[in-house]
């Protein structure tokens, strides 16, 4: 099958399937370690999706991956392909909250995990719908992995139009937003990825974004198979592991946010490699200076391609091309890929709400039809809620985001999240978080409070404030900084002004 045909016409399964039969003793993943053929990783996955039918996993049933990447977690991406599961990742470094709301929300029948201790922790939450937790590390789960089918293993009849992913983009603030994704929408979207970085069977991924996040698994696993290239897996991010491997297997493609390729970056100062082969990736999920993508194609020899998009777009809406000029490859996000459009709602201002239309636009948030009304614009047009606009080349620029996110290393903390826990402690009487710019990060996460009267303030308000944050939320969730003030800025209705805010926080932390 050509690009196009897979496309057009192909699920998730189908691409595995076609990897089979044309390339069945390639290697398809490694961790520099153990290494999978395509013909073997299929065969993992035909026994997981009969260990899936044994504990009583039907098509549409929704499959918890609490892993980290890992081969098995690429398992059982491709389990739920041929089983018509639906996989529902979560970062195993997400809090008690952020975990129990996606795990419950989404109605997790099994839940897959490789740590006893985490396995523990969910058994204790309310999950009325989860009916098994597997670790996928116990020795029979291994087995089931590598041992040889012992019969035929049925899977299911999916459609293009049937679900494969639920992905979470919030915490716990208000309604959980899964955004529902078919395999339509993320083959559509890997496809024109790949090609737009050229990828053939010839390149080798290394996996640092994780599978359990919209990035890893479109641009990630998905892109990788389609090309027939190879996949090798880091499992715990860290900068000089990454570029290790980028040496030793051969790296062509490497992926990663911002923060990622500066620690890179700084690591291949410290201890050179030989990354001579690699060739591309991608740069996104925050925002990319022009400085630092002229380090990362000029110091790591990785001509990396900047791209935007959004969990619900699968992801990736426009992109850079090798042959854009150069100005524009250092300054915009590229343009739209192939069959997808982008109109800027300006109402005759200078930047306005980028809006969407593509085959990789989702289907719809789980479980909550007015929410995914609300997201769309009469004529069909999906509302970003990011603010750009298009120059006369067709391409994108953007100016910042109208909801109130702060981007923390690629990662999205929602400050009103976060305020909620801080506001529960005696001697807050109000709070609010902003974003304080960060040469590495993008962003640093600041908490503004406003001490209750003759309340009994803490010695070391910071550490009272992390451990509070900590014990309920991801650790990228704790606040950076704590800055004490009179009184929040707030406009006539009441509301807080971040903008104004903001500025007086970055002014006093670059005062002292």
């Amino acid at each position: 099958m050509t690009l196009d045909d897979l496309r057009l016409s192909a699920t998730i399964a189908d691409v595995l399937r076609e990897n089979v039969y044309v390339r069945p003793s390639a290697e398809a993943v490694t961790d520099g370690t153990r290494r999978l053929s395509w013909k073997e990783l299929h065969e993992a996955a035909l026994s997981s999706c009969a260990h899936f039918a044994a504990l009583g996993v039907r098509a549409g049933d929704r499959v918890g991956v609490v892993l980290p990447n890992q081969i098995e977690a690429i398992v059982l991406y491709w389990a739920c392909a041929l089983s018509g599961a639906i996989f529902v990742g979560a970062n195993p470094r997400l809090g008690h909250d952020d975990l129990k709301n996606i795990l419950r929300h989404s109605g997790a029948r099994l839940i897959c995990v490789s740590d006893d201790a985490l396995a523990a922790r969910i058994r204790e939450m309310d999950l009325p719908d989860a009916r098994e937790i597997l670790n996928v590390e116990s020795s029979e789960l291994i087995a089931l992995f590598t041992q040889p089918l012992r019969a035929p293993v049925k899977t299911a009849h999916i459609g293009r139009d049937d679900a494969f992913a639920i992905c979470y983009t919030s915490g716990t603030t208000g309604r959980p937003k899964g955004v529902v994704l078919t395999h339509g929408n993320l083959v559509w979207n890997a496809a024109v990825t790949a090609g737009a970085l050229e990828c053939s069977q010839r390149d080798t991924f290394l996996l640092t974004v994780g599978i359990t996040h919209i990035f890893g698994l479109s641009a990630g696993v998905l892109a990788a198979a389609i090309a027939g290239a190879r996949t090798v897996v880091l499992k715990t991010f860290a900068a000089g592991a990454a570029l290790d491997l980028c040496e030793w297997e051969g790296v062509t493609v490497l992926h990663g946010v911002p923060t990622m390729f500066v620690l890179e970056l700084a690591a291949q100062k410290r201890a050179p490699r030989d990354l001579s082969r690699l060739r591309t990736g991608i740069v996104a999920a925050a925002p990319v200076s022009p400085e630092l993508a002229d380090q990362i194609r000029g110091e790591l020899h990785c001509d990396v391609q900047i791209a935007w998009g959004l969990t619900e777009t699968s992801p990736a809406v426009t992109i850079t091309r090798f042959d854009d000029p150069a100005p524009a490859r250092r300054s915009s996000v590229g343009r739209a890929l192939p069959e997808a459009q982008i109109l800027v709602d300006s109402n005759g201002q200078e930047y306005g709400e980028i809006l969407v239309k593509s085959p990789g636009v989702f289907k719809g948030y789980y479980n909550d039809p007015e929410l995914t009304r609300e997201s769309f614009t009469e004529d069909g047009w999906f509302k970003t809620g990011d603010i750009g606009y298009l120059d006369a080349s067709g391409f994108l620029h953007l100016k910042g985001r109208s909801k109130e996110i702060i981007i923390r290393g690629g990662l999205h903390v929602y400050p009103e999240e976060v305020e909620l826990l801080l506001s529960e402690l005696p001697w807050v009487a109000a709070v609010s978080m902003v974003g304080i710019p960060d040469a590495v990060l993008g962003e640093r996460t600041c908490a503004c409070i406003v001490v209750a009267e003759n309340a009994r303030v803490p010695d070391d308000m910071l550490a009272e404030v992390r451990e509070t944050v900590a014990r309920r939320l991801a650790d990228y969730k704790v606040p950076d900084t704590v800055l004490r003030v009179a009184e929040l800025p707030r406009n006539p209705s009441g509301k807080v002004l971040r903008g104004v805010l903001r500025e007086d926080a970055i002014a006093r932390i670059a005062a002292n």
